[in-house]
């Protein structure tokens, strides 16, 4: 079966289903959101910060260039790490959402008793 057979016959299970996900019939979780935009956002604020901490020689000796880095550092730091939590807790579900899919998997080829070797993707 070519790949686009296969999504042809799985979009008409998941209508006779009434589900809009394949993860809907067995019970899986969604999968997750991409989080590519989110760690963008996040590697340009970090690319910022490092900017900000670029100190010349001229403005070591002005303070208020100096307050003016450390206060754009803080604002950049602020809720970095709690942005970085949320990347970890997106790692983690897609982690488990894989994990369901590999024990699903595993359970139709022993209770089929299919031959692995006859399985191609």
């Amino acid at each position: 079966m070519t790949k686009e057979e296969s999504l042809i016959t799985w979009g008409k299970i998941k209508d006779e289903y009434g589900v809009g996900r394949t993860e809907e019939i067995f019970g899986i979780n969604d999968p997750v959101e991409y989080q590519c935009d989110f760690i963008t956002k996040i590697k340009d604020r970090v690319g910022s910060i490092e900017v900000e901490a670029d100190v010349k020689r001229r403005d070591e000796d002005d303070l208020e260039v100096l307050s003016d880095k450390l206060h754009s550092i803080r604002y950049e730091v602020y809720g970095l790490e709690d942005d970085i939590e949320k990347i970890r807790g997106a790692i983690e579900d897609v982690r488990e959402w894989g994990t369901q899919w590999k024990e699903l998997c595993k359970k139709i080829i022993l209770d089929h008793k299919i031959d692995i070797n006859e399985i191609e993707l």
